[in-house]
């Protein structure tokens, strides 16, 4: 399933530089979205709707996007300008990679392997918890 908002909400997101806030309430409204949507309650986490619909939380979705900007487009350009920002975005790059367990000459299917391997033990703790509160309850 995809979704319309992933590339508008996002557009130009590679180049956004985030506060705690500011991604904070981009994530509310990104799962504002989705519980809308799936019509779900505002206290249900909604990292296992994302998961089954093949997206995640929109804090990986910019760290992947920004890392395969930056692996994609800059780092193998020729226009100085482009090779200027690699260099000035580089510790961004570098904390990215580090945060994500990747060597510094990824492909853009690895980038995207080492991000989703991130969230799916989010994903599988929230389910159990759900599952386990609905038997409870």
């Amino acid at each position: 399933m995809n979704f319309l908002p992933t590339y508008t909400l996002m557009y130009g997101c590679e180049t956004w530089t985030l506060t705690d806030n500011s991604l904070h309430t981009i994530s509310v409204a990104w799962n504002n979205y989705f519980r809308r949507i799936f019509k779900c309650c505002w206290r249900e986490s909604t990292k296992p709707l994302q998961f089954f619909c093949k997206t995640m939380s929109i804090a990986y979705l910019i760290d992947q996007r920004k890392m395969i900007f930056l692996v994609n487009k800059i780092s193998q350009s020729e226009s100085n300008v482009l090779k200027t920002l690699a260099y000035l975005k580089r510790n961004m790059c570098n904390a990215l990679r580090s945060k994500y367990g990747l060597c510094s000459c990824d492909c853009v299917d690895a980038i995207k392997y080492a991000v989703f391997q991130n969230i799916v033990p989010a994903v599988l703790c929230d389910t159990v918890l759900t599952l386990v509160s609905d038997v409870i309850l």
